[in-house]
């Protein structure tokens, strides 16, 4: 019978996936960075993954914030390439909703420019995710913009570009990547 892929993943096999460059350096290879931040209730878990040709891409940093003034700070620095130099900024970020969903929906509304408001779907998707709008009417984010994602396909492709060899199409992490995030993954 099936077996979803992203439910074999282990520890190891993410900390095999590590490359030679330390924490917050972006690869020379990259063409884009994005962030993604998972809403608990005391606490926010986010990460800045950097992308380039064939899907390739590496994380660059993750960590864990108590407030959405830290979160903004983290999304909106200067990250340095390989020599160094500050020229480097998170793209998009995308924020789970599904936990406090008002108060992501009015941080994503104040920082439009960078951050999007998702949520897992509760039924599979024929695509990866779909655009839709916060409906709530009370919602000061009323009619912004929330993406619907199909998580089990997400856990798949991730499974399938850890099983890659280091390189191009690989999913990877930075060389100081702890096992914590290993097991997060």
């Amino acid at each position: 019978p099936w077996e979803e892929k992203g439910a074999t993943m282990d520890r190891e096999l993410v900390l095999q996936r590590q490359t030679a460059l330390p924490e917050m350096v972006v690869p020379d290879w990259a063409q884009l960075l994005t962030g993604g931040v998972d809403v608990q209730h005391n606490r926010m878990y986010w990460t800045a993954r950097a992308w380039g040709a064939k899907m390739t891409s590496q994380n660059i940093a993750h960590g864990v914030v108590e407030t959405w003034a830290d979160l903004e700070k983290i999304m909106n620095r200067q990250w340095p390439d390989t020599n160094g130099e500050l020229r480097w900024q998170v793209n998009l970020c995308a924020i789970d909703s599904g936990y406090d969903s008002e108060t992501v929906y009015e941080f994503c509304l104040q920082n439009q420019d960078w951050a999007v408001a998702v949520k897992g779907s509760s039924n599979p998707m024929l695509q990866r995710y779909r655009k839709s709008k916060i409906e709530s009417v009370e919602s000061r984010a009323f009619g912004q913009p929330l993406y619907l994602v199909d998580v089990d396909q997400y856990k798949n492709l991730i499974s399938a570009r850890l099983n890659r060899p280091l390189g191009d199409g690989c999913f990877m992490v930075h060389a100081d990547c702890d096992g914590d995030y290993a097991d997060q993954l």
